[in-house]
């Protein structure tokens, strides 16, 4: 435990702010601002945890990620991935029924290069 708070600390010496940077999405549309809320160590860590961190870094911000299983993928957060998947799978069924590249590039405003990498992938998928 401790060698691996000492490797955390030791990694982000540089960063100015006495605080845990939680992985917490904060947004203020008003101000266009999109950035991480900052939440005071004593606030959410227990004391003896607390004294051992101040053991390597006091006065400084330390980023403490997600563990790995709970990271969610490119887009599987905002539903971006599934309506991708969506529209690729559509793209395939359409041009399976006889639709030409030129219809489907006009329609989906995509390239032939990316719809022929659709269709290749989804038949892929299907025929597998």
């Amino acid at each position: 435990m401790r060698s691996a708070v000492k490797q955390i600390c030791q990694a982000h010496r540089s960063n100015p702010v006495g605080f845990l940077m939680a992985n917490v999405g904060t947004q203020d549309t008003r101000k266009g601002y999109v950035g991480l809320m900052y939440r005071n160590a004593t606030n959410i860590l227990p004391r003896n945890l607390l004294e051992q961190i101040q053991e390597y870094v006091q006065g400084q911000e330390i980023y403490i990620p997600k563990r790995s299983q709970t990271r969610l993928g490119w887009g599987e957060g905002n539903g971006t991935r599934s309506q991708l998947d969506r529209r690729n799978r559509t793209i395939v069924y359409r041009y399976m029924q006889g639709e030409s590249i030129e219809s489907l590039m006009a329609h989906y405003h995509l390239s032939y290069d990316s719809i022929r990498k659709i269709v290749r992938k989804g038949k892929k998928e299907l025929f597998r």
